[in-house]
């Protein structure tokens, strides 16, 4: 019998009765490829690693951090040897995946490999539907050597609407949870008035993820399941899938819905057990230390303390913006900027459509413009509020000068950044906002060298076994 353990968040444990694999494992508390900032398993659990049944493999989806996670592949690496992934697996992430000591098998889209007694194949995304930085995401299908049952696990991206697959369990990645009324940041639109509905995110999973599907059997989800430490805000909303499930079991959507818990497994005959190497854990930290609304004037905390020279941490942020500026002109992202011309019922300038916002520690906050005319970022200048700012220019992100700084010298990532410390404004679609666009601009196959210094920093901590918990 196929059956699907959910480990928390992205990872996932997939066995029949003889073979075991881990998709997307991450073994530890939390997550994150800075000390500075991490990400906690939600709802809390610890993996008990001498617990884990034999492995025969690990199947990796893609590289985003908390798919690609160096400290737990560091911890399994005495347990299996062999890493699955997808052909466009950035050669950067698979570099340091050899490092760890594993063999790396690239395998090519629509092309099956038998794994003991489970056949593996990579689905590819639907690249015509997806934001950039998604579409290295591949979706492994899981099936028993006899093809009866099969596990897809649909990663962070959109299959062909017309692949009519088939799945006996299909895992869909929830990454439409709410943040809180009140509270904006990553790709959330710090300026729109309407949000995401609870409908809008019930249609997604039951209809827009499922399309791609002749034929399931059962559906159960990922994603989302984590929380910031120090934390940031409160629990997403529709971040507990069990009820989730019971409301689109009540909505009749024409497939059973199941809501998994850490250590839950779902069979493909639809029973549900537990398994003894997934433990419950009580949180890191309280959760009494959250804001619950952003003031005012939109302002967010900073990851990094500052303590080197102000000139300095700001010409390390001026040379990173310069290194984007030709970039900018030549992606949908500075078309968008090109074509607004009109904001908030004004004309709007050609160096007054993006603007980067930076708060610095002495309160003197200055603002990065780009010129589309020149292509470049002008020099700073001091700046209004951010309120005034997204009055006034259609584009724009806002975050503190030494956090991005620790960006672009790769202590921590865009994502690490943007989901915990960065906010932004724009119109239109989330895949042409500003971190929409510095996901791909700074994503590891454009800047592997930058990927490589906070790999480094990872594998060091490694080989020193002092990952974090």
């Amino acid at each position: 019998m196929l059956k699907a353990t959910l480990l928390g968040h992205q990872s996932w444990a997939i066995a029949d009765d003889s073979t075991a694999l881990l998709v997307d494992p991450v073994i530890t508390r939390t997550f994150g490829n800075s000390e500075l900032v991490r990400f906690e398993i939600w709802p809390p659990r610890e993996v008990i690693l001498d617990q884990i049944p034999d492995l025969a493999a690990i199947v990796i989806t893609n590289e985003h951090l908390d798919h690609f996670h160096l400290e737990s592949l560091a911890l399994l690496r005495d347990r299996v040897s062999q890493l699955y992934v997808a052909h466009l697996f950035p050669a950067v992430a698979e570099e340091a995946a050899r490092q760890l000591g594993f063999e790396v098998c690239r395998l090519p889209t629509d092309t099956e490999v038998s794994i003991g007694t489970l056949k593996l194949t990579f689905l590819p995304p639907d690249f015509a539907q997806i934001p950039t930085w998604e579409s290295r995401c591949s979706s492994p299908r899981i099936t028993t050597s006899d093809r009866t049952q099969q596990v897809v696990v649909q990663s962070d991206t959109l299959l062909k609407p017309d692949a009519a697959l088939t799945a006996s369990i299909v895992i869909a990645t929830h990454n439409g949870q709410l943040r809180p009324t009140g509270w904006k940041g990553g790709l959330d639109n710090a300026i729109e008035s309407s949000r995401s509905t609870e409908l809008d995110i019930l249609r997604e999973l039951a209809v827009s993820y499922l399309a791609p599907f002749e034929r399931t059997g059962l559906v159960t989800f990922s994603g989302g399941s984590y929380r910031h430490l120090p934390r940031r805000h409160a629990p997403f909303e529709m971040s507990d899938f069990a009820v989730l499930a019971d409301k689109l079991n009540s909505l009749s959507f024409g497939h059973r819905f199941h809501g998994l818990h850490p250590g839950e497994t779902l069979a493909a005959d639809g029973t549900l057990s537990t398994v003894s190497w997934i433990a419950p854990a009580k949180p890191l930290v309280s959760d009494g230390t959250f804001t619950d609304r952003l003031p005012g004037d939109l302002s967010i905390g900073p990851i990094v303390a500052s303590t080197e020279p102000a000139e300095d941490v700001l010409n390390v942020v001026l040379t990173g913006l310069s290194g984007l500026d030709r970039l900018i002109a030549a992606t949908d992202f500075g078309q968008r900027i090109v074509d607004v011309n009109h904001w908030m019922g004004a004309n709007v300038a050609g160096d007054e459509r993006f603007v980067i916002h930076l708060r610095q520690p002495d309160g003197k906050d200055i603002a990065c413009f780009y010129d589309i005319n020149e292509a470049r970022f002008l020099r700073p200048i001091p700046s209004p509020s951010v309120v005034q700012l997204a009055l006034s220019v259609p584009f724009g992100m806002s975050c503190w000068v030494q956090d991005l700084a620790k960006v672009f010298d790769g202590t921590i990532q865009i994502w690490e950044l943007a989901t915990t410390a960065a906010l932004q404004w724009y119109p239109g679609e989330s895949r042409y906002s500003p971190i929409g666009f510095l996901f791909e601009a700074l994503s590891e196959p454009l800047r592997p060298a930058l990927t490589r210094v906070t790999y480094e920093r990872v594998l060091r901590r490694c080989s020193m076994n002092a990952t974090p918990a």
